[in-house]
């Protein structure tokens, strides 16, 4: 492919960029600032997220993506424009092939909608690929294998479900509680702001959160957790064109970093109502196992950014080489096809 293409992982928290021969290059929060008065952007990203709760009156913080697809188109192609400008080192003139990442239920109303805004911020093509199929290809995950696997793809504002056996993806499913769920469940609890609340929810799995507010904040989480294996109980009953489900579910995306989720899939019986043979094992998706992808932000290095990493590799490689018919390339080509 030729040196200005791009992938584009488009979060409904945060947006991460791949540009061919020199990996991640943008790796910044799905947020843009505008100017109410004359409708200017005043900064995006990094900068705008800075600006949350800082702003002065005419200065308005937007957050365009929703459930992880477009809430405001307008914004959106802002975002996407200022993405694709940085990538490209501010040149005005690029005009790349864009791979995008986007969630496996969305509707065509949508995905014309991300296609648009990616056309409108001067893509000169634009291809759409599911998320959680390439987290799982990016991965080198056994998808040709008959026994199958489970791939959970946790964002900001959705989990993303898909089984794949036998080489191809037999059922996706997706359901409207991602990690930003988890952050209001802190933000109303604890009575603190969006951003504290965060850094509370993270600090929790790292252990850097105060001592004597930990237990609050697990009461805050586990009452969303619940909500959350209720989901994936009743999407992954959804299936039922399948015999048995994959005994090995592998889980990715920022709100999988929460351990509170692995313990919760772990540790309670959710599974015997739907058709394992066994209980199913749960693994994460690690960074190393993807190969082939550098990082020049010096952000990328957990779990959490799995879903991008399977998503640069892979879309960008198979729409580089699937071109013989016959290939192993071409099929995972028609598999990522939306």
């Amino acid at each position: 492919m030729f040196s200005s293409d791009l992938a584009i992982d488009l979060g409904t928290a945060n947006t991460l960029v791949y540009a061919k021969g020199r990996g991640i290059v943008v790796n910044e929060p799905s947020i843009v600032a505008i100017n109410k008065n004359n409708g200017d952007v005043e900064a995006v990203g990094k900068e705008a997220k800075e600006m949350l709760g800082r702003t002065p009156g005419n200065i308005v913080a937007i957050k365009p993506m929703k459930d992880g697809v477009i809430a405001d188109f307008k914004v959106t192609e802002k975002m996407l424009t200022y993405f694709i400008q940085k990538a490209h080192n501010r040149k005005m003139l690029v005009h790349p092939r864009i791979v995008i990442g986007v969630p496996s239920e969305i509707t065509q109303v949508e995905k014309r909608a991300v296609m648009d805004s990616a056309y409108r911020a001067k893509a000169s093509e634009v291809h759409l690929v599911e998320q959680a199929m390439v987290a799982a290809i990016g991965a080198g995950l056994p998808i040709t294998e008959p026994s199958g696997n489970m791939i959970v793809d946790i964002g900001g504002g959705t989990t993303d479900i898909a089984v794949i056996n036998e080489g191809g993806v037999q059922g996706t499913k997706m359901f409207g509680i991602g990690g930003r769920a988890y952050t209001h469940a802190v933000e109303r609890d604890l009575s603190v702001d969006f951003e504290k609340a965060e850094e509370l929810k993270v600090g929790l799995s790292n252990n850097k959160a105060p001592v004597s507010q930990r237990p609050a904040i697990e009461a805050a989480l586990a009452k969303t957790a619940d909500v959350w294996i209720s989901g994936i109980e009743l999407a992954l009953s959804e299936f039922t064109k399948l015999d048995h489900l994959p005994h090995r579910m592998f889980l990715c995306g920022g709100g999988s970093s929460l351990d509170l989720l692995m313990d919760r899939l772990e540790q309670t019986e959710w599974y015997k109502t739907l058709p394992f043979t066994r209980k199913p094992s749960v693994h994460h998706i690690r960074p190393d196992q993807v190969s082939g992808i550098k990082d020049t932000t010096g952000d990328v290095n957990d779990h959490t950014f799995i879903t991008a990493m399977g998503l640069l590799r892979v879309g960008m490689d198979t729409k580089q080489f699937a071109e013989d018919s016959g290939s192993i390339r071409d099929k995972i080509d028609k598999m990522l096809s939306v």
